[in-house]
């Protein structure tokens, strides 16, 4: 009986070998199939592994202390198995990033007060539906077709569906949920301002867009669309995509992914017009990373479209493919791959990762009702996403707000290359998981993950975005009505293309966030978010003296007679509050021609006939640039004779005693206007 008592335990230490042995392998083969590890911190966690393996299994089978090896064996089983457990399930994220469909969500809508309360109710009605150019329209047709028979009537214009429905000429619409967002967005306003963030917990009502340029619009027919409807029914569609990437070696070569914000809270698989339009540009050789940000408004021709130019928010209509095509025009540039994320993507992964640390160019309140500081600002999931949103707290409106989005996009990138991750490893996973997709291969984001680990480097962010003008004018998704658009400058475009391309051929960049946050503020939440208006206003007021460069042109309009000298009025250029007028650099762009001096341009102007003339002023400082426009007004002599000139027409032609040279800028009519000329004479000497 004794000797069988003995070899009891022996069998138990046996087990617990094999299954240490079993664990250890199971990591090991984990870790291969990940690929993130480079190969010699792989092969060295693998001889670690065996070592503490032999070790153990020593322990249990010949020395006296079996029992703390079988202790020690349990622990060690415990930790592998997690750490198998979580290397897979990245793996398997990894893995599932890349998603070959996208879905299209429908809805049926009918009058509020009509008969029709369930899709049975509108058998054998007409219904009317909105006719795309793919093939969405015909897979949803199907569809809803063993739900119900209708006798279909096609649109191209989802106005005139929309009225059509209001008007009894269909019992029924059939439309994609992005196209009714856009009705429900516009059918209140005769006139429209730049669109909101677009949530639809959001105001649009005229006395919170005091901020934004107010553009005359046509009359809407289909006012109050969404109050005199309602949905009766529900249904979404999956429609293949084909594979878009340009696919290259990320670890060694330059590339470029385009970042799209979808306007949605639902699946991100959803096509939805893409509120953040970010183009990231990597060069792993240099360490730099190119922020270009293009406003959701900006007034584009779509990719293969004839017709109105469209907003450039409006091109996730019809899918990433059509962003990034749309883009790729606009740029002159190849993208390479894409990220789609959604918004509750921000919430999660910003809380996920215990908060960041982002850069405020002001002091703000925002609509939602949160306060933050000029400087750094410590931000949670709500609060970053309420930052990225906002646009009304500024002068600016979109355009600061696309710089926001890319201070916040730094911030999480710098907090998820930090080695303070790792703890936050799990929740992050959580987050991640069907908060966005990427067309970039598994492998690819393996390599580069790969590369982060074995070299650690310390990447340069610098931040660009697009300007525009604020216009009106009709749309190739929405035909029937001139909505806000932002008209592109075209400086401003070539511009970013060529910084683009000079990062692709290897040039390194000024950086645009330090990262370094000495001081980081606390944001706090209003007790009353209506009163963030105005509170916002205020504080944006009081910060003008830190927001950057900031420039001011003389006169926005120059009125003169033809063969008259035209006048330079100059312009005056603040960085951080101080005046770098002098210091700045300024090019001067008129019907394709790019001047350097003033005086270059003053004779190009005076020699032009009558018409109308648009000058762009490009001024950089410190890496930032600020572009300017500057009509001219030439108007037509009609004298047969050189015209009498007034006294005060001859003082202003006259240089300014000042004890300049001759080539002194021309004086202007008012004092004022004189000093600011003065200041500005050297600028471009």
């Amino acid at each position: 009986m004794a000797k069988k008592i003995k070899k009891k335990p022996k069998k138990i230490y046996k087990i617990f070998s094999l299954l240490l042995i079993l664990i250890s392998i199971i990591l090991i083969a984990s870790l291969i199939y990940f690929n993130t590890l480079p190969m010699l911190y792989l092969g060295a966690l693998v001889v670690f592994i065996i070592i503490i393996d032999l070790f153990l299994v020593l322990l249990m089978l010949k020395s006296r202390k079996k029992k703390l090896g079988a202790f020690l064996s349990f622990i060690v089983i415990i930790i592998m198995s997690v750490l198998s457990f979580f290397v897979l399930r990245t793996a398997g994220l990894l893995d599932g990033l890349n998603l070959n469909y996208k879905t299209y969500n429908y809805s049926v809508v009918v009058l509020k007060d009509g008969a029709y309360d369930k899709i049975e109710d509108i058998e054998n009605k007409n219904l009317g539906f909105y006719e795309t150019d793919g093939k969405e329209s015909d897979e949803s047709l199907k569809k809803l077709a063993k739900k119900v028979d209708t006798e279909n009537s096609s649109y191209e214009d989802i106005n005139t569906l929309a009225s059509d429905l209001l008007k009894g000429e269909v019992d029924a619409i059939l439309i994609e949920n992005s196209y009714l967002e856009i009705l429900d967005e516009n059918d209140d306003s005769v006139t429209t301002t730049p669109e909101d963030s677009t949530t639809t917990t959001e105001s649009t009502t005229t006395n919170e867009t005091q901020d934004s340029p107010e553009v005359e619009t046509t009359t809407n027919s289909i006012e109050n669309f969404s109050e005199k409807t309602k949905v009766i029914y529900k249904f979404s569609i999956i429609v293949k995509t084909s594979d878009i990437s340009k696919d290259l070696d990320v670890t060694k070569k330059p590339f470029n992914v385009y970042i799209s914000g979808i306007d949605t809270y639902g699946e991100i698989s959803s096509v939805s017009r893409s509120d953040v339009n970010m183009v990231a540009t990597v060069n792993p050789k240099t360490k730099q990373i190119l922020l270009t940000s293009i406003p959701r408004d900006y007034y584009v021709p779509l990719h293969g479209k004839s017709g109105y130019n469209d907003k450039l928010t409006h091109a996730g209509l019809y899918g990433v493919d059509m962003s990034i095509q749309t883009i790729e025009d606009l740029l002159d540039i190849e993208i390479n791959y894409y990220v789609k994320v959604n918004f509750t993507s921000v919430i999660d992964i910003v809380d996920a990762i215990g908060g960041v640390e982002v850069y405020s160019d002001y002091s703000f309140t925002s609509i939602d009702g949160y306060s933050y500081t000029e400087g750094y600002n410590e931000v949670n999931g709500e609060e970053a996403l309420s930052f990225a949103r906002e646009r009304k707290a500024f002068a600016a409106g979109d355009r600061q707000r696309v710089k926001d989005q890319q201070a916040l996009l730094e911030a999480i990138f710098r907090k998820c290359t930090s080695t303070s991750i790792i703890t936050k490893y799990n929740s992050l996973l959580d987050s991640v998981d069907g908060s966005f997709v990427t067309n970039m291969p598994s492998d690819r984001l393996k390599a580069l993950i790969r590369m982060q680990i074995a070299k650690k480097y310390k990447w340069t962010i610098t931040a660009n975005s697009l300007d525009g003008t604020d216009s009106s004018n009709y749309t190739y998704s929405y035909s029937s009505q001139r909505l806000y658009v932002m008209e592109m400058i075209e400086e401003s475009v070539d511009y970013a293309s060529e910084l683009i391309n000079s990062v692709i051929e290897g040039e390194k960049l000024d950086p645009s966030y330090d990262g370094n946050a000495s001081d980081v503020h606390k944001v706090t939440g209003s007790s009353s978010s209506s009163s963030s208006s105005s509170s916002s206003s205020s504080n944006s007021t009081s910060t003008t003296n830190n927001e950057g460069l900031k420039v001011s042109i003389g006169r926005s309009t120059v009125t003169m007679t033809e063969g008259d000298t035209f006048i330079y009025y100059g312009y005056t250029a603040t960085y951080n509050g101080k005046d770098v007028s002098n210091s700045s650099k300024v090019t001067f762009s008129v019907n394709g021609n790019t001047y350097n001096r003033y005086q270059d341009l003053i004779s190009y102007i005076t020699n032009l006939s009558a018409g109308e003339y648009n000058i762009v002023y490009r001024i950089s400082y410190s890496g930032e640039v600020k572009t300017l426009n500057q009509s001219v007004i030439i108007n037509a002599n009609t004298s047969s004779t050189e015209p009498d000139i007034p006294d005060e027409d001859i003082e202003e032609q006259t240089p300014p005693d000042t004890g300049s040279t001759p080539d002194s800028p021309p004086a202007s009519d008012t004092a004022q206007e004189n000093d600011q000329i003065t200041n500005n004479y050297n600028q471009t000497q």
